[in-house]
């Protein structure tokens, strides 16, 4: 795991939520939780109230989202069961990345590993996120074939779906679709 810098302490004379005390109450590969020890900010002039508020974040140090698009154009999404949510999604591919690994050979790994295609070009489209976890956002024009067929044994990925510049609007609204990144992606693919 990344070794972070500490939090934001923040600071309720200027209206936010102070942190007091770190509570970490779980940890695994993938994510960190507390319950940790806060000032909320004061209201109308009276002194904040202290309590415990809830955080998480991500363990790994960031993550990537890809769009794939494929030589005619084509965009292509995986339908993927989503444990969170228990049930099935369409999204661009997507990963944590690693501290010994860049944002661009993260997201071609995920490319990879998720569709089996290779990644021809990669171009970075921005990156949103919290500081501690920023999400590195890409379109990557890719192979018309597959290269590979081997996948991620820790994903249920059932189908990875074609769908061309006219399916866009519709791709758009199709409630199977639940992130705001792969809406993102789609819009501004071109």
């Amino acid at each position: 795991m990344a070794v972070r810098p500490p939090p934001y302490r923040g600071d309720t004379r200027r209206g936010e939520i102070e942190l007091l005390e770190e509570g970490p109450i779980f940890q695994n590969a993938y994510v960190e939780v507390f319950n940790d020890r806060v000032r909320f900010p004061a209201r109308g002039g009276a002194a904040g109230n202290d309590g415990t508020s809830f955080r998480w974040r991500w363990a790994a140090p960031y993550g990537v989202v890809v769009l794939p698009r494929l030589p005619d154009g084509s965009l292509l999404l995986i339908e993927i069961f989503r444990h969170t949510e228990r049930g099935w999604r369409l999204e661009a591919p997507r990963g944590f990345g690693a501290s010994d690994q860049s944002p661009d050979e993260a997201a071609r790994r995920e490319v990879l590993e998720e569709t089996g295609h290779a990644v021809l070009t990669l171009t970075p489209v921005r990156t949103i996120g919290a500081s501690d976890y920023p999400l590195h956002l890409f379109i990557a024009d890719i192979t018309a074939e597959p290269v590979s067929s081997q996948t991620d044994e820790n994903e249920a990925i059932r189908a990875c779906h074609r769908f061309g510049r006219d399916q866009r609007p519709a791709l758009l609204a199709d409630t199977r679709i639940h992130d705001a990144e792969t809406l993102f992606l789609i819009s501004v693919a071109g």
